[in-house]
């Protein structure tokens, strides 16, 4: 995926007309962004973007983990223990890529509180962003919500789980 620049891609949309609703995972919107350099692209999601109605992020990118990268998935508990400081994230080399997640959902709530928005669309079973179901460092999916799911929850925001 080619570098994306965020800071320009936010203030564009702060001074555009539109009035976006919700953020959303960018993966949704068809930007090659997963952990194996694909996305999975929702078409009604994708129109709303182009409507000015969603604002994209992707917290493991502005985290700073690459595309591609490895995949990697929550150990010891879901996205809740990780701001308790009970759980990890863990990458299938056993590398700790923690910081990097909390970074990613920490910008993920700032953007959502810079354009004022309440609500977030995130890609489900992801261990960033899964709503209710996340992606476990055992590469299986268990119940609970991922580490940005959990921090926006945390704050206020109503979150909707979207993609397969």
């Amino acid at each position: 995926m080619p570098k994306v620049d965020w800071e320009k891609l936010y203030s564009d949309l702060s001074c555009s007309a539109s009035s976006p609703q919700a953020v959303v995972s960018a993966c949704l919107l068809g930007w090659s962004c997963r952990y194996d350099g694909r996305s999975k692209p929702q078409e009604d999601l994708r129109r709303r973007y182009s409507q000015g109605e969603l604002v994209p992020i992707c917290p493991e990118v502005q985290g700073g983990l690459p595309t591609p990268r490895i995949p990697a998935g929550l150990q010891n508990g879901a996205g809740r223990e990780v701001w308790l400081n009970t759980a990890q994230v863990v990458n299938r080399e056993g590398c700790d890529v923690t910081a990097q997640f909390k970074k990613g959902a920490r910008v993920a709530l700032a953007v959502a509180q810079r354009f004022n928005l309440h609500k977030a669309i995130l890609k489900q079973h992801s261990p960033s962003c899964g709503c209710g179901s996340f992606g476990g460092a055992d590469g299986q999916r268990h119940k609970g919500d991922g580490v940005t799911c959990a921090l926006l929850k945390e704050n206020g925001i109503a979150v909707e789980a979207a993609g397969e």
